[in-house]
């Protein structure tokens, strides 16, 4: 099993998403992604880049990886929604 799979992953990524909704009001997106939007979409400040240096330094790829993971979390979101509204459409 890999380790997105597991419990502690679950409780780290929330961890993520309530830091980043105190310290930048976002829910949606992991402080990483946010990291990413702001290397990849002008000037990121000082701090931004300490931590962008930061989380390459302990995992290459980081970043990108977890921009990837929250687009694909929205997607299944989505899905899991739209198919909670199909199938809670009243039948003809």
């Amino acid at each position: 099993m890999s380790w997105s799979k597991t419990y502690s992953h679950t409780i780290a990524y929330s961890i993520d998403i309530l830091l980043a909704s105190w310290l930048w009001n976002r829910s949606d997106v992991t402080i990483s992604s946010l990291c990413w939007r702001e290397m990849n979409g002008g000037k990121p400040n000082r701090g931004w880049r300490a931590l962008a240096w930061l989380l390459e330094h302990i995992d290459p790829g980081h970043l990108a990886g977890a921009r990837q993971a929250d687009i694909d979390r929205a997607l299944t979101v989505l899905k899991l929604l739209d198919a909670a509204v199909i199938n809670a459409a009243p039948k003809p």
